[in-house]
């Protein structure tokens, strides 16, 4: 087996609340049902030497303290989903919609929300939905995130406020006014692998294991963003999978969990082509700084 060029692997879940109408997805139905979800695709991933990134949102914290604590010892980095609905009922919007004022105090809350259940302050984070505005990496950054995963390329959803046409495509240091560029700010942010020039109806194809289907979606979408990275000589080269809580992966015969195993078998045999290394967010900063320390 070669060595290749250095290859980070994430695999990202968004833990959601439980809602019970039926219309709401991809929340779970239930908390039973979010617990099996998480305990899936925590035990699939650590059991094949990978490191999942859980973005949880505060009421999953909640709910299911003991779960969360478990996975964050056995190796899996517990993020925050930032979700303003959560702080209370009049804050109906997501975070991108809301002014840079009103999106400090939403994180700093949530943080402290956060600190108070688990005891340690999250050191990575996503916007529910994408969400974002140009204010909100200075506004991570102020409340002391170093880095997250809050952008997909080639997303344009205005209902949510989750505008991404013409985002950095790989992992890069955010500009505190223009969430669309790359800057200095000490941010680092690690997009969902998409691809950004076939989005359809705002959404572009994104590594989503939600979606199933791996020989016809990931993988050519995987190998394609290689191939891309290949010709930008990307520097440091990433594919961050997306999955969410509403699907069961708790389930061995789910089209979802055959789509995450499907996945880990598609990345170890990467290993012919590349020096990859499964990690988690925060993981994924500590290596961007070494390869940028190294290059100089």
């Amino acid at each position: 087996m070669r060595s290749g060029p250095p290859l980070a692997v994430l695999f990202t879940l968004d833990c959601l609340p439980a809602v019970r109408k039926r219309r709401v997805n991809p929340h779970p139905r239930t908390w039973e049902a979010s617990a099996r979800s998480i305990d899936g695709f925590c035990a699939t991933l650590l059991a094949a030497g990978h490191r999942p990134t859980l973005f949880c949102a505060l009421s999953v914290v909640a709910n299911q303290t003991p779960l969360i604590e478990e996975y964050a010892s056995a190796g899996a980095e517990v993020g925050l989903l930032v979700d303003p609905s959560e702080l209370r009922p009049g804050l109906r919007h997501q975070l991108g919609h809301y002014s840079a004022d009103d999106q400090r105090e939403i994180v700093r809350v949530s943080v402290h929300r956060f600190l108070q259940m688990l005891g340690s302050r999250p050191r990575s984070v996503r916007s529910n939905e994408f969400s974002a505005s140009d204010e909100t990496f200075g506004v991570l950054r102020q409340n002391g995130f170093l880095q997250g995963s809050v952008s997909e390329p080639g997303r344009h959803v205005r209902q949510v406020d989750a505008m991404w046409e013409g985002a950095v495509p790989d992992p890069h240091l955010a500009d505190a006014g223009d969430r669309l560029r790359a800057g200095s700010l000490e941010f680092l942010e690690v997009p969902v692998t998409t691809d950004a020039n076939q989005s359809q109806g705002g959404v572009p194809p994104e590594l989503n294991l939600d979606a199933g289907e791996f020989e016809a979606w990931h993988h050519p979408l995987a190998d394609g963003q290689l191939e891309r990275m290949e010709r930008d000589g990307v520097s440091f080269r990433t594919l961050c999978w997306l999955a969410r809580s509403g699907l069961p992966y708790g389930d061995a015969a789910a089209d979802c969990t055959k789509a995450l195993r499907d996945a880990i078998e598609f990345v170890d045999g990467l290993g012919e082509r590349f020096e990859v290394t499964s990690m988690t967010v925060s993981q994924a900063h500590s290596e961007f700084r070494r390869l940028a320390a190294t290059a100089c």
